[in-house]
């Protein structure tokens, strides 16, 4: 018996490996080709190209064969500076097929996300990219449209116009011109839309920016739409904590409500912030909470955990990749010196322990000058591809004015309290909390929002294309 059961292993590690093979000597071929043969292979494979055959995991997915091939020659068209496809994809565009031109319209506007790294504000900062897109990332922001010709721009344009509402309406999404509609929802229908897309896909499969479905690309953009109401977003979602039924939605409900502190506006700056921290807190202490259908807080240890990384975040000012994104953008667009090299890596910076207490020593300050910090020109990603929207500069350039006038001397204060012992669990049950929580922005308005900033990004990105 053991002996057949190794012999079935060996037999698929086989298999495996001639399949790997066969994939990468056919993504060879595919990338020799001109770039209308391309897309015609790809569109070919879409709709009458894909077996049954499972080999390869991929985003959380279980994929054929086929299924993984097209994946990978997509992103090589997606990330590929051949004009030439953009023409091939006009022309599906203008085609009869409805499937066809709904793929079309979500290829033109993948190519006008993609950046590539050399086109990066920020150089130490890693791609992260598969095997197809090699040197470069998918903007989580509005297509650029300045990056396709005329005739693209058109034909995105007579899409958005189209008298087909499933044609307009996928249009929308793939051009995020669906944020500017999402913009005149009242914030209770917006949160009912989203927590009804959030329970059909799990969060496990939300991160891909190339998932061709209407579903997994709308869902971003109602998170996006809904975290732009800021305060008034926080205390809708969090109010729907104590009696969500569903331990995942409940999860990613207390997600859309750190986003909103991290993203748009810091919530302990306001009285209606400090109960939706509360809410989270009494949420993340004594409910079930799951993740792809996992429970991941099931002992008390775990809870306690969990709240301490978001209580770090809340009433710490903890946002490591904001600070690390900043202080490196101050170091190469204004000749600061707050990263260093890493350890392992000298052409990698990384903000090391010192840096670390200045930049949160800055974002302490920031939240008490103006808790919106986080959307100043755009809503942020929370992440380093921040860097990819075309106001990132501007975004720094004011940060970057607060940074110098600003005297150090004044961190003190909140260098001293930063670098206080850890304090036990107990006592963030008690006083310390509550404490912390005391601290109010003098003299601050209580209804924060983004949404004029994420209506003007997508605009921004939209007129560049005319």
């Amino acid at each position: 018996m053991r002996f057949k059961v190794l012999l079935a292993l060996l037999i698929q590690c086989i298999t495996s490996s001639s399949v790997h093979a066969d994939i990468d000597q056919k993504l060879e071929k595919f990338k020799s080709l001109r770039g209308p043969e391309q897309v015609g292979i790809v569109f070919q494979e879409r709709f009458h190209g894909r077996s049954l055959l499972f080999w390869k995991r991929s985003s959380e997915r279980w994929l054929t064969a086929a299924d993984a091939r097209l994946s990978f020659e997509e992103e090589i068209l997606v990330a590929s500076g051949d004009a030439s496809i953009n023409n091939a994809l006009v022309t599906e565009v203008n085609g009869n097929d409805l499937e066809r031109v709904r793929y079309a319209v979500f290829l033109l506007c993948l190519r006008a996300r993609f950046v590539p790294h050399s086109d990066f504000l920020i150089q130490h900062v890693n791609s992260l990219m598969s095997l197809g897109l090699g040197d470069g990332r998918i903007s989580p922001f509005a297509p650029d449209l300045s990056k396709l010709d005329q005739s693209a721009g058109l034909a995105l344009r007579s899409a958005l116009e189209s008298p087909n509402r499933t044609l307009r309406n996928s249009a929308k999404i793939y051009t995020f011109a669906a944020l500017e509609d999402l913009s005149s929802v009242p914030t209770s229908a917006l949160v009912e839309r989203w927590r009804t897309a959030a329970r059909k896909i799990p969060a496990c499969f939300k991160a891909a920016p190339d998932a061709y479905t209407d579903t997994e690309e709308s869902l971003p953009l109602l998170r996006i739409a809904l975290a732009a109401r800021g305060l008034e977003a926080a205390v809708a979602v969090s109010s729907l904590l104590k009696n969500e039924g569903n331990a995942e939605v409940r999860n990613e409900e207390i997600d859309l409500v750190r986003f909103v502190d991290s993203s748009v506006v810091r919530l302990r700056g306001s009285e209606d912030g400090r109960r939706a921290i509360q809410a989270v807190k009494e949420a993340a202490l004594s409910h079930p909470l799951q993740y792809c259908w996992m429970r991941f807080n099931k002992t008390e240890g775990d809870r306690q955990k969990f709240w301490m990384e978001l209580e770090d975040q809340f009433l710490r000012d903890h946002l490591p990749s904001w600070t690390t994104l900043v202080a490196e953008a101050f170091d190469q667009l204004h000749g600061e010196h707050l990263t260093a090299p890493a350890p392992s890596a000298s052409d990698y910076r990384i903000c090391n322990d010192v840096c670390g207490m200045q930049m949160r020593s800055f974002v302490s300050w920031l939240t008490e000058a103006d808790p919106t910090f986080p959307c100043w020109e755009f809503l942020s990603s929370e992440t380093d591809s921040d860097m990819l929207h075309p106001l990132f500069v501007s975004k720094i350039r004011r940060y970057h004015e607060m940074w110098l006038k600003t005297n150090r001397r004044n961190f003190r204060v909140f260098q001293g309290w930063l670098a206080k012992p850890r304090v036990s669990t107990s006592e963030r049950e008690g006083s310390y909390f509550d404490s912390r929580l005391s601290v109010i922005s003098q003299g601050a308005p209580e209804n924060y929002s983004c949404l004029s900033a994420v209506i003007g990004s997508v605009r921004i990105a939209r007129c560049a294309g005319r």
